[in-house]
């Protein structure tokens, strides 16, 4: 799998005191993709936002809000020895085991937060990771549920039917990407688009489900 990493940066630092000392987060890089059953790797960059030099023990929490709730999914804790005012630290290699029941298919909302011994931070950061189904092959965004939209057949040799829950659904706006990223179709309000006019091989199929929703398929076009 091709990790393509994307940084993250936010107007607003998240800024924590620790023995009167403030650090922030300037920065998390991630994965911008994953799959299902596979470990998201974090990587946050801290500055010391003080005039003082700092040392201490200094974890980073990944989680998600279950209700109203942050629950802590990953952890990871490095000590900061001798970080000079201004200066920044990367603390890297943070795990995030992409499972249920944090997870969902598509698109996620992870939150990163800092803590340090004494400290409790209210403060967070909000990130969102996008997790593929590596049996269907579906990005998705949006509100509609990946399990109920479907491509059939796959791999074709020539019109592929969209579906929502086995029946025949009518897309908003369909557009065939090559794999380099190239449009190479186009057809608006359709329930099928058809592949015979294009050479064989993998391309991805973007769904515009509804004005909200966006689904992407992979569908091999065949002999």
């Amino acid at each position: 799998m091709k990790y393509i990493y994307t940084t993250v940066f936010f107007l607003c630092f998240t800024s924590i005191s620790v023995f009167g000392q403030s650090l922030a987060i300037l920065s998390v890089t991630f994965q911008d993709s994953v799959n299902f059953g596979e470990t998201l790797i974090l990587n946050a960059i801290i500055q010391n936002t003080d005039s003082l030099l700092f040392s201490d023990s200094i974890t980073i929490n990944v989680g998600y809000d279950s209700a109203g709730t942050i629950s802590t999914i990953a952890t990871k804790s490095q000590l900061i020895d001798s970080l000079p005012a201004t200066d920044s630290v990367n603390i890297g290699g943070i795990q995030v085991p992409i499972t249920t029941p944090q997870f969902s298919i598509g698109g996620n909302v992870v939150i990163v937060w800092p803590v340090a011994p004494s400290l409790v931070a209210t403060d967070s950061l909000y990130i969102e990771v996008n997790v593929l189904d590596t049996a269907t092959g579906i990005y998705s965004f949006g509100n509609i549920s990946p399990k109920t939209i479907s491509l059939f057949p796959n791999p074709s040799q020539g019109v592929v039917s969209i579906q929502k829950d086995g029946i025949i659904f009518i897309a908003e706006r369909v557009r065939i990407h090559s794999i380099s990223g190239q449009v190479v179709k186009e057809v608006q309000k359709s329930s099928s688009i058809d592949f015979s006019t294009l050479p064989k091989g993998a391309y991805l199929v973007e769904v515009k489900l509804d004005e909200t929703s966006t689904q992407t398929f992979q569908i091999i076009r065949s002999h």
